[in-house]
């Protein structure tokens, strides 16, 4: 008896190595498809509304520098982000593409997510062959991009993109840095630099790696004077410095003069309706994400498994009690960043923010469901050779799956993104044809095409020509005439 069942373990153990390889590719096909389909919507990428205000006050006040300045004294503190914003409409406003700033977002992005990828892999001693941890990562990052909402406000344009997409990119690289094995000087100081421009970029990223860094070197000082921490430790050396940066970026975008302005426009500050409404805005996040995008989330849980299907270094199982434990911490660890991210919102707003600053949840709930699963996975891995089979195949079903949602996304939106590539690059060339010619008469264009899911930014110009928006893309090009769209006729929209 015992001699068959080594026998059906030698047996079940290549078909495993086969399963594990067909994974990596599958893998490595949904990431390109994947690619593909982000490269597509970077070249229909354009500048639209608060792209187009920025590139107005940079023009109006004659220089990068000045217009920086225009907005910290009088909208916002976000200095950061509106120093990308500026630099880039300057840049891309003779024509409005932005398929550059797009490519350069997703480069940085993807190589954010596979350095801290490759970091914790280096603290949890795991041994995954480089090209299949890049594999994994990418797949990571893919799956935050297909979990955000109101993904072309996240992901392209211009403004979302900066104030929300970068300082992700920032911190996890930050992050990455303090987390190496060996921390350099050299890489306290790049992680000091990434915490501080991340927090520059908005009022919640700013919040949440503030409190974080807060409770290391507090949890650092309660060892110290209890005696539990020795000689040799650098955490505190590693921790200041971004903690340091942290903190003065946040005070310098809540104390800019310009947030008086723009919070005047905003409900008066009442202290019990935003503790009422912050718990509802996080539970319903965390739920409405859990709901809508619960097969990207699947797909991240059987990623963290893969993470240990990969490995090639001998996994030690844990105890149920263990798992059950960091689980729980994982779990309260998620809520509160979500609150600490909705902070802002719910005093500022009193309400709910936008769903463009739900990329936050939304990257905690990708990485929960990948430590979930890894951490499954070690609690399981003791199981016989048929069982991590069966995960296996799961592993490949997840990856079909994957490609297939990519594929179906790709056939719906691409046709839309392009034709509206192709309806904005014809208004832009009209507007400009008729301003070199010094014509004064109103223009009325035709409505751009909208998407369901956001992929392109839809805050097109409207009706009214006195509209913020209109008057924006008026100054921008400095047109000598007023423009607007045609007056909606009822007829269904693409």
């Amino acid at each position: 008896m015992s001699g068959k069942r080594v026998k059906g373990a030698s047996e079940s153990a290549p078909t495993l190595a086969r399963v594990v390889a067909a994974t990596q590719v599958l893998l490595l096909v949904s990431n390109l498809l994947l690619i593909a389909f982000l490269c597509t919507l970077a070249t229909c990428n354009r500048m639209f509304a608060d792209d187009f205000a920025a590139l107005t006050i940079a023009q109006t006040c004659h220089g990068f520098a000045t217009g920086l300045t225009w907005v910290y004294m009088h909208w916002s503190g976000r200095l950061t982000s509106y120093a990308t914003i500026i630099a880039v409409s300057l840049a891309a406003g003779a024509q409005g593409k932005l398929f550059l700033y797009s490519s350069l977002n997703m480069i940085a992005w993807y190589t954010a997510v596979w350095f801290i990828a490759k970091t914790i892999i280096q603290r949890l001693r795991l041994s995954i062959a480089p090209l299949a941890l890049i594999n994994i990562s990418f797949f990571i990052a893919g799956l935050v991009v297909f979990t955000s909402f109101d993904r072309g406000e996240c992901w392209f344009w211009l403004s979302g993109s900066a104030t929300y997409l970068l300082p992700t990119t920032l911190l996890l690289t930050g992050t990455g840095l303090l987390l190496s094995p060996s921390v350099s000087p050299a890489k306290i100081v790049s992680a000091t630099l990434c915490f501080t421009l991340a927090a520059g970029c908005n009022e919640a990223w700013g919040l949440v790696p503030l409190a974080v860094l807060s409770w290391i070197l507090g949890s650092w000082l309660i060892r110290r004077n209890k005696g539990e921490t020795n000689s040799g430790d650098l955490l505190p050396q590693h921790v200041f410095w971004p903690w340091l940066g942290t903190l003065l970026a946040v005070v310098f975008i809540y104390t800019a003069p310009g947030n008086a302005y723009r919070l005047a426009t905003t409900p008066p500050l009442n202290i019990v309706n935003s503790l009422q409404v912050l718990p509802r805005i996080t539970v319903y996040s965390i739920t409405f994400t859990l709901v809508h995008r619960l097969p990207w989330l699947i797909m991240a849980f059987v990623t963290g498994v893969c993470l240990v299907a990969h490995s090639n270094s001998e996994t030690v199982p844990r105890t149920t009690k263990a798992v059950a434990r960091d689980i729980g911490t994982l779990t309260i660890a998620l809520a509160c960043a979500v609150l600490l991210a909705f902070i802002p919102s719910a005093v500022a707003l009193q309400k709910a923010p936008p769903f463009r600053a739900w990329l936050e949840p939304c990257t905690f709930l990708v990485g929960y469901s990948v430590a979930f699963g890894y951490l499954c996975a070690q609690h399981a891995w003791a199981m016989p050779q048929s069982s991590r089979l069966a995960l296996g195949v799961l592993a490949v079903a997840v990856s079909l799956g994957s490609c297939g949602l990519t594929l179906k996304t790709m056939r719906e939106q691409i046709p839309i993104v392009v034709r509206y590539a192709s309806q904005y690059d014809a208004r832009y060339r009209e507007a400009t044809r008729r301003r070199d010619r010094h014509e004064t008469r109103e223009m009325i264009v035709k409505r751009l095409p909208n998407v369901k899911d956001r992929w392109i930014n839809t805050y097109d110009m409207v009706e009214n020509p006195n509209s913020w928006i209109n008057r924006s893309y008026k100054s921008a090009l400095h047109l000598p005439f007023n423009i607007r769209v045609e007056q909606n006729s009822g007829t269904k929209r693409h």
